[in-house]
């Protein structure tokens, strides 16, 4: 059963109770103790709710700097994984180009002709941005 605040501490006279204002003392008929007690406790609730405010905005700028470092770090992931499938996609160019090589080396007749491919393997490695020395591995040169 629940009881109410009323019922809980009842308002009851109190011959003691009085206010002095210059020289005349005016009697309360009433006790102010529970009046001070639901004061005392609706400070504590306004205290209590004023701290759970300050968490929340707290925690709402917390979760909003989150937020965006959790975007920064997608789009990080995003551009390195473009990154890494553009150098695959130019590792397989330059793989096909260094079997065609491989194969037709044996074909060419002269020596000239060999170092003309060479040449211009190195260029295209050149603007593909690859190391020389990965054509020669590649090659056997």
């Amino acid at each position: 059963m629940v009881t109410s605040a009323r019922e809980s501490s009842p308002i009851v006279p109190s011959p003691k109770a009085s206010l002095s204002s210059g020289g005349d003392v005016l009697e309360f008929p009433y006790s102010l103790t529970p009046f001070l007690r639901a004061t005392e406790c609706a400070h504590g609730l306004f205290l209590k709710w004023k701290e759970f405010e300050e968490s929340r905005v707290n925690f709402e700028a917390e979760k909003t700097t989150l937020e965006k470092r959790l975007s920064e770090v997608i789009k990080e992931r995003d551009e390195a994984r473009a990154q890494d499938e553009d150098l695959r996609n130019k590792h397989a160019s330059l793989q096909t180009v260094c079997n065609v090589l491989v194969k037709s080396k044996s074909d060419l007749s002269c020596k000239h002709e060999i170092d003309i491919v060479v040449v211009s393997m190195r260029l295209i490695l050149l603007f593909l941005r690859v190391p020389w020395k990965n054509l020669n591995n590649c090659l056997g040169i």
